[in-house]
C-alpha cells in the first residue's frame, strides 16, 4: 500500500435522534462494526461533520472508550488546552482545562439552521497501555449566537491505559440530530 494513504476504519450517520456515537470502541461501536483503534496503525484520523444537537445551547463532549474493556473512561482524566477564534470580534482566546472528565470542543451549540460542528482529530498512542493516549485538534463550529468560531490544540488522556475509540455525548444527556462520523487509519 502507498505511504500516506488513509483506510477507513469506521463510519456512522445519525439517522434518528440518539443520546451518544461512539467510533471504534469494539462492541459499543454505534456503527454495529466492532471496529477498533489498535496497533494496526502509528496515526488514526477521526473527522466529524453536520453535527447538530436536538437541545439549544448545549456543549458536544468527548470521551474515550478503554480497550480492557470497551467501557467509556469518565474519570476526570483529560487535559486540553487550545484558541479559539469567534467571527464577530476577530479575537484568539486562549483556553486550557485540567482533570476534565468530558472535554468540549464545541460549545454552546444551538438548534437554528445552519447551527453545526464539524472537525478532525489525529489520534496518537491510543493502543500503547504504557503511554497517555493525546490527539490534535480542529474544529469549526456555529454556536447560538450564532457565531462562527474555530477551535485549534489538543487533548490527553493523563492516565496510562490503551484506548480503542471515541464517545461523544451532549451536555445534560441531550440529544444528536444529525451528523456524520468517519475514523480511518494512517498508513505511514
Amino acid at each position: 500500500m502507498a505511504s500516506g494513504v488513509l483506510k477507513k476504519i469506521d463510519e456512522f450517520t445519525v439517522t434518528s435522534a440518539i443520546a451518544s456515537v461512539t467510533i471504534g470502541g469494539g462492541s459499543n461501536a454505534s456503527s454495529g462494526t466492532n471496529a477498533v483503534i489498535d496497533n494496526s496503525y502509528n496515526v488514526y484520523m477521526f473527522t466529524f461533520n453536520d453535527v447538530v444537537c436536538a437541545t439549544d445551547d448545549k456543549n458536544l463532549l468527548f470521551q474515550l472508550n478503554k480497550a480492557s474493556d470497551n467501557s467509556i473512561d469518565s474519570t476526570s482524566n483529560y487535559d486540553s488546552s487550545g484558541a479559539i477564534m469567534t467571527d464577530n470580534s476577530g479575537t484568539l482566546t486562549a483556553f486550557s482545562g485540567a482533570n476534565q472528565s468530558a472535554p468540549t470542543f464545541a460549545s454552546s451549540q444551538g438548534t437554528s439552521t445552519g447551527e453545526a460542528a464539524a472537525g478532525t482529530f489525529y489520534l496518537f498512542q491510543f493502543s500503547e497501555s504504557a503511554q497517555y493516549s493525546f490527539w490534535t485538534v480542529d474544529t469549526v463550529y456555529v454556536d447560538k449566537t450564532p457565531n462562527q468560531r474555530s477551535y485549534t490544540g489538543g487533548a490527553k488522556q493523563s492516565v496510562e491505559q490503551a484506548t480503542n475509540g471515541i464517545t461523544m455525548t451532549w451536555e445534560d444527556n441531550a440529544n444528536f440530530a444529525d451528523g456524520h462520523f468517519v475514523l480511518y487509519g494512517l498508513d505511514s
